[in-house]
């Protein structure tokens, strides 16, 4: 074989192999970019998602203290029911004392 030859050939050998380095090195930085902004990206969504619980937490306490004073009114709203309730047979039964004494009088 031709040293010419030989040497060419190496050239070609030694010049896709140092393509298929550049890509790999190529992509391993590429992989590397990607991991770093997948891990950026999870910090960021952790964060958001402690902000988000937090809320919830605080959204659950308001709600529990909102049903408290609900259940508070509608004992409230039933008492006072109960007391209309007397009051009306209170005032049927001073109305009907007033007829009685109405007949009387007359």
């Amino acid at each position: 074989m031709d040293p010419a030859f030989l040497t060419a050939l190496s050239g070609a050998i030694l010049g896709a192999i140092g393509i298929v380095i550049s890509m790999m090195t190529a992509k391993s930085a590429a992989t590397k970019e990607e991991i770093n902004s997948l891990r950026a990206t999870i910090v960021a969504l952790t964060g958001e998602n402690d902000r988000l619980r937090r809320r919830v937490e605080e959204l659950e306490k308001q709600g529990e203290s909102k049903n408290r004073r609900i259940d508070e009114l509608e004992a409230e709203s039933d008492a006072k029911g109960l007391r209309i309730g007397k009051l009306e047979a209170e005032i049927e039964k001073l109305m009907s004392e007033n007829h009685s004494l109405k007949k009387k009088v007359l």
